[in-house]
């Protein structure tokens, strides 16, 4: 009967640490947007990928609905809690 109880005790305890913030939060945010080399429809991801790669400097391509959209991904900004929470 104790060690359910200890266990779960345990637990709580656990979440609890892993869910208080720590002094330095990550922010990574990603943006798409129409490509500007590809023109007319995207039928074939890979090579729409390859060219955002190479002429738009984007982490890669991708076709959605038939539109071609080039994907960047900003740096990680590593920030303070203070700094966050005035944002």
């Amino acid at each position: 009967m104790k060690a359910p109880k200890f266990l779960y005790l345990i637990s709580v305890i656990f979440i609890i640490i892993i869910t208080t913030p720590s002094h330095t939060s990550y922010k990574m945010s990603s943006c798409e947007f129409y490509s500007t080399t590809w023109h007319g429809r995207c039928r074939w991801p890979p090579r729409c990928s390859d060219k955002c790669k190479k002429e738009e400097n984007a982490q890669g391509g991708q076709c959605l609905h038939g539109n071609a959209y080039a994907i960047t991904v900003t740096t990680i900004n590593f920030m303070q809690n203070d700094q966050i929470l005035s944002e």
